[in-house]
């Protein structure tokens, strides 16, 4: 089975924020930076500042809440830096299934990847994500099906080749 999809810079950054708020490693390292930060915080003002109670929660919460936009912020320029310089990250692509494996072709390079170094295969309501290890993944958009007959042929093949079920 093949499959042709124009992949957008959107589609990029969608794809590195499902793996930094969906694949449990990258979760909780973010979720343990945005839990942590405002403790630290709060502390350091408290106890060696020896600032209120009050003041140090509303600095903590502020200080962490400005944090948190700026790292998801600087993430997101360094994820467009990538689709600026690195030919092939998006535009047209085509994916093919066949026994021996999975290939992607692009302008800029052709990909091949066996069924075994397949790790996962996620899915959401607007992409297929294959992912060939924890952090690297193949996005496809939906959009990319004629029909959701298409989609579900796709995924079936997908699965049988893989021996993983989509989750």
């Amino acid at each position: 089975m093949k499959i042709t999809m124009d992949l957008t810079k959107e589609d990029y950054w969608n794809m590195n924020k499902y793996v930094m708020f969906h694949i449990p490693k990258h979760r909780n390292l973010l979720m343990l930076t945005f839990i942590s930060l405002p403790i630290i915080i709060i502390a350091l003002l408290r106890f060696v500042l020896d600032y209120s109670w009050i003041y140090s929660i509303i600095i903590g919460i502020l200080v962490s809440a400005l944090s948190a936009f700026y790292m998801i912020f600087s993430i997101k320029r360094k994820v467009m830096r990538v689709v600026k310089t690195n030919a092939g990250t998006v535009g047209q692509h085509t994916i093919e299934l066949s026994g021996e494996g999975m290939y992607e072709t692009t302008e800029y390079n052709n990909l091949e990847y066996s069924w075994k170094e397949i790790e996962a295969i996620k899915s959401d309501k607007e992409y297929i994500y294959i992912f060939v290890n924890s952090v690297q993944a193949i996005n496809i958009p939906k959009r990319a099906f004629a029909d959701d007959k298409q989609e579900q042929a796709f995924v079936h093949q997908l699965e049988q080749y893989t021996h993983k079920k989509i989750s």
